[in-house]
């Protein structure tokens, strides 16, 4: 009987140490970096837009959860210490794509302003108000 409490016990602490350093793999893991992955899709800003607009479910199936190479105009882009956000769009739409620059690419990234015209490659995220992209990397820019 005591050696049965043990065992529970046991194997309870075990589950919880798993756990624990699962949610820490988790936490800490860098993710997917663009750069080692080839683009599954090539599209221009706006057939992307018109994509999620037309037919949502049908959009997430081509887009969602793969790499691809978005060309647009800038039309905003918002920096902090660690983060630069890149809007690809036309001021006079209301939907755009929005653009999650990569950590790593801060130091080395081109000089862009609102207006030029760029390739962006990214992890899509999907569509809720605007369509997203995760770890963007700037492929070309064209001012």
């Amino acid at each position: 009987m005591f050696a049965k409490k043990h065992i529970k016990i046991f194997l309870v602490i075990l589950a919880l140490l798993v756990m624990a350093f699962s949610f820490y793999r988790m936490y800490n893991n860098p993710g997917l970096d663009v750069d080692e992955v080839s683009s599954e899709v090539k599209i221009s800003w706006i057939d992307l837009v018109n994509s999620f607009e037309k037919d949502e479910k049908k959009a997430s199936e081509l887009y969602m959860d793969k790499v691809i190479e978005v060309t647009g105009k800038i039309i905003d882009i918002s920096e902090s210490d660690k983060s630069l956000v890149i809007v690809l769009g036309d001021p006079d739409k209301d939907i755009s794509v929005i653009c999650q620059i990569q950590d790593n690419e801060l130091e080395s990234i081109p000089e862009v302003a609102v207006g030029d015209e760029l390739v962006i490659k990214g992890y899509c995220t999907g569509y809720l108000m605007d369509v997203m992209l995760i770890r963007c990397k700037i492929v070309n820019s064209r001012s």
